[in-house]
């Protein structure tokens, strides 16, 4: 027979510690979060970083905030900037690719993904339908 107290037992204080340092180690904040935000904004990644650095740079923003309020560990002051940058330049990446979706949808541009000459025999080239 299996004892309950053993499956459901409530962390001593040293162990509950030891636990909220190891999440605290592992969560980003805000300043690390604004740098990734921006890098995967300016890469693209075929648009997904786009949408990825929209996302990260809204969290970053909202992190920064609440560092904010605490005095101990303030934020940098340019994280705030770059993960501002981060949302202008992820919001006109996702726009450009939702912009180049629906005309690729209309049929007004064709984008050939496949394009290398090695595999099509021609080269890459975007065309514009009137």
């Amino acid at each position: 027979m299996i004892s309950t107290d053993v499956l459901f037992r409530e962390p001593d204080a040293e162990e509950d510690r030891t636990n909220r340092a190891a999440r605290e180690a592992l969560r980003a904040k805000g300043t690390e979060t604004a740098v990734a935000a921006f890098v995967l904004s300016v890469l693209w990644l075929f648009f997904l970083g786009s949408v990825a650095g929209l996302c990260l740079g809204a969290i970053a923003r909202r992190r920064l905030a609440a560092e904010r309020l605490d005095e101990e560990q303030a934020p940098a002051s340019w994280a705030r900037k770059l993960a501002t940058a981060a949302i202008v330049i992820g919001g006109l990446g996702t726009i450009a690719a939702i912009a180049l979706a629906l005309l690729q949808f209309l049929h007004v541009l064709n984008i050939t993904a496949a394009c290398h000459p090695a595999v099509t025999g021609q080269s890459c080239s975007l065309i514009v339908r009137r």
